[in-house]
């Protein structure tokens, strides 16, 4: 229970919220390094690299937004490789 607690902290202070069990999380922060084209963009939030598909929602803003947003939310599952697949961008 204590090393998920401090395994969780850490992932808070880094701007990664644990969201589930499944491999669920949400990351927050800046876009930066963003590539692509719509809908299959790739950038990083928080040191974690994100990718969208066809299936990610966009909450406030479309796809083409990303790359000009000040800051994200990203809700999504983090495959195997460390890459968080999108399914849900909230652009502020």
């Amino acid at each position: 229970m204590l090393v998920r607690i401090t395994a969780l902290a850490s992932l808070l202070l880094a701007g990664v919220a644990w969201a589930g069990d499944k491999g669920e999380v949400e990351v927050e922060g800046p876009v930066t390094q963003p590539a692509g084209t719509c809908p299959a963009l790739a950038f990083e939030v928080a040191g974690t690299k994100v990718v969208t598909n066809d299936k990610t929602e966009f909450d406030d803003g479309t796809c083409a937004d990303v790359a000009k947003a000040k800051k994200v939310e990203v809700e999504g599952t983090k495959g195997a490789d460390g890459v968080l697949v999108a399914t849900e961008v909230d652009i502020d």
